[in-house]
């Protein structure tokens, strides 16, 4: 049976006494609502221009060419895979294409350039679901695909897109702005069935009008849409209608489930089932992070910006919860699976060291949601945001530019305020996936050039081995290939 539209119901706030100090009330002069970063971390980006000109490799002289080619050499084995091409002019990302030469050729997928190797996605996979685990698949830059398994019954998957660009520019026109160094391995035509459409906030390398146009003509029947505060009027705007968009605030949640229960008619290899006598539902909560928001010079801060927190719920078919089992008093720690999209945020400024300057956002989520998240999508470099400003610096002086950000100005540094950087994402790991939770590194090798992608990944690497952290696995921060699927498998 094909899952169609989602019904969707208000669970009570996870802080019903969070103040609204992110809030900012209109007033005479300036009669628009907005919304602000309320925390002492919210730094100007003049703070940080000392350290506009640091580089990993500053900080890092003990992370030599040597340490790289054993931590690649150990990304491999942890991951399985017997041999890898890298070369050091390469790009280091790899995309993985979705083609319909898949099914033919029983499931060898078409390779771009470079991450890892041997990885067959395929789309005759979307249908065969596994019960007890969720399927993810890394789009390119923020744009996350999950598969989430809700009936105990039947093939189908509810599908939760995070994010979703497809586009080769992001800007407000298609002749500006960077390309794209990694395509997507799929048109939104390919994409299996979309039920939930989840987005972080409204610049453009994080909602694309396409994108959304395109979900909405393929999908309309089961489509839906979560958004953060504000955001709901540009989708009315856009031909979507006005009961498909569901608006949160900083901790508030949802539930979203099939509108009829399962059959309690269940056969008796459905009775053999480990969950057959549950029901699923999806359970999601809008959760801070320090960024911003705006689309053009007019619209700056009038939508809220927000991470996600996914988790999937069951209850026994009497109503009662299945997480009552002594393991903790909150909701979220006894999930089966629980996912962490951190979206685009801040953490701190680059060089602060004060604790009061450091973002509490997150040790607040770990506290009130769950502090061991199943899997976690983090944002590791500022993505697209300075190399669109670099793409408008007119030819011949794009070579002075480029060379700029290349060699001297750190971009992660100068964005940190709103960017994390690969130290921040492994210290975030810290807090919200513990050691169960395995981290993904999103918002990186995408737009911005090679060379700001390899100092990523570099910089990411040697964070790693400060703290001993692996490359796969639970308590390890990953690097998937674009259009790779992965599988997580959910809590016993």
């Amino acid at each position: 049976m094909a899952t169609g539209l989602l019904s969707v119901q208000a669970v009570a706030s996870a802080e019903p006494a969070s103040p609204k100090d992110h809030h900012v009330k209109p007033t005479f002069f300036f009669p628009t609502k907005t919304f602000k970063n309320p925390w002492p971390s919210d730094l100007p980006p003049t703070n940080v221009l000392p350290h506009a000109f640091w580089r990993p490799e500053d900080n890092h002289q003990d992370f030599t060419e040597e340490d790289e080619q054993q931590e690649i050499e150990l990304e491999l084995k942890e991951n399985g895979q017997s041999q890898r091409r890298y070369e050091e002019e390469e790009h280091p990302v790899r995309c993985i294409k979705w083609s319909d030469t898949e099914e033919r050729t029983g499931g060898q997928a078409q390779e771009g350039n470079s991450i890892a190797s041997s990885v067959q996605p395929t789309r005759s996979r979307w249908g065969k679901k596994e019960q007890g685990k969720v399927r993810s698949c890394w789009l390119g830059h923020a744009s996350v695909l999950v598969m989430v398994p809700l009936r105990s019954e039947g093939d189908d998957e509810v599908g939760v897109l995070f994010d979703p660009v497809f586009e080769e520019r992001c800007s407000p026109s298609g002749f500006v702005g960077p390309v794209r160094d990694i395509s997507p391995p799929c048109d939104v035509k390919d994409l299996p069935p979309i039920h939930v459409v989840l987005i972080s906030h409204s610049h453009y390398d994080h909602l694309s009008l396409p994108t959304t146009q395109a979900l909405w003509a393929i999908h309309k029947a089961h489509i839906r849409w979560i958004v953060p505060l504000g955001l709901k009027s540009w989708f009315k705007s856009v031909g979507i209608p006005e009961d498909r968009v569901s608006e949160l605030d900083w901790w508030d949640q949802i539930t979203l489930s099939h509108p009829s229960s399962i059959s309690s008619s269940s056969s008796p290899s459905d009775s053999a089932q480990p969950d057959s006598s549950v029901e699923r539902s999806l359970r999601v909560a809008c959760t801070p992070c320090q960024h911003g928001s705006g689309r053009s010079g007019w619209d700056k801060s009038t939508s809220l910006w927000c991470s996600w927190a996914v988790g999937v719920e069951e209850k026994e078919r009497d109503g009662k919860s299945t997480g009552s089992k002594g393991k903790s008093t909150k909701d979220w720690d006894n999930m089966p699976c629980t996912i962490y999209f951190a979206g685009d945020t801040g953490y701190r400024q680059f060089g602060v060291t004060d604790p009061k300057y450091i973002c509490p956002a997150f040790s607040q989520t770990a506290s009130t949601l769950t502090s061991s998240f199943s899997l976690l999508f983090l944002p590791i470099s500022p993505g697209s945001s300075l190399p669109y400003l670099s793409s408008f610096v007119p030819y011949p002086f794009s070579a002075v530019s480029n060379w700029i950000t290349d060699e001297m100005v750190n971009l992660g540094v100068l964005t940190s305020g709103v960017h994390m950087t690969p130290g921040d994402a492994v210290e975030l790991m810290g807090i919200l996936g513990k050691n169960s939770g395995t981290g993904v590194a999103i918002h990186w090798g995408t737009w911005g050039g090679r060379s700001l992608a390899l100092l990523t990944k570099r910089w990411l690497w040697s964070e790693m081995r400060k703290m001993k952290m692996p490359h796969s696995g639970p308590g390890g921060f990953e690097l998937w290939n674009v259009g790779e699927w992965k599988v997580t498998e959910w809590k016993k």
